[in-house]
């Protein structure tokens, strides 16, 4: 004679299902702060490499490295991440040595995912100042990387 067995419901009963619906509902949250954290990771390492760049190029001008566009792109070039669109500005109080100079990069902000493009801030803006060291011969101005 066969024996016929009964399944008793018990806790573990249609657990599988409870699994599935809980992980459907967290995934888009541990899908939106994954790709949050990248995107952050992301405008930081443009944060500063802007800030680099200014900071490379106010010393290039307090050494009087070159004219305008010289200077100009030796600072578009220490931008690595799509330096097109970034504006660089160089001012001076005067020119001798002892006077201030001042860099500001103003670059604009790259996303990876998209998903932040109505949080992140639409530019990255960085401004050193220095004193000359060497007499300048270059003149004041703004350019913007190509």
């Amino acid at each position: 004679m066969a024996r016929v067995r009964k399944h008793k419901l018990g806790k573990g009963a249609g657990s599988d299902g409870a699994a599935m619906l809980e992980f459907a509902i967290i995934l888009p949250l541990l899908i939106i702060m994954v790709f949050g954290i990248i995107e952050y990771g992301f405008f930081m390492g443009q944060h500063l490499e802007v800030r680099h760049a200014a900071r490379e190029g106010v010393r290039l001008a307090s050494v009087d490295a070159g004219n305008l566009d010289q200077l100009s792109n030796m600072i578009c070039d220490r931008i690595e991440v799509a330096a097109s669109g970034a504006e660089v500005t160089l001012s001076r109080s005067g020119v001798a040595v002892g006077e201030s100079v001042s860099v500001k990069i103003k670059k604009p902000t790259m996303t990876l995912t998209g998903l932040l493009d109505g949080v992140m801030n639409e530019f990255v803006v960085s401004e050193v100042t220095m004193r000359l060291e060497r007499t300048a011969t270059w003149t004041a101005g703004q350019r913007v990387c190509a």
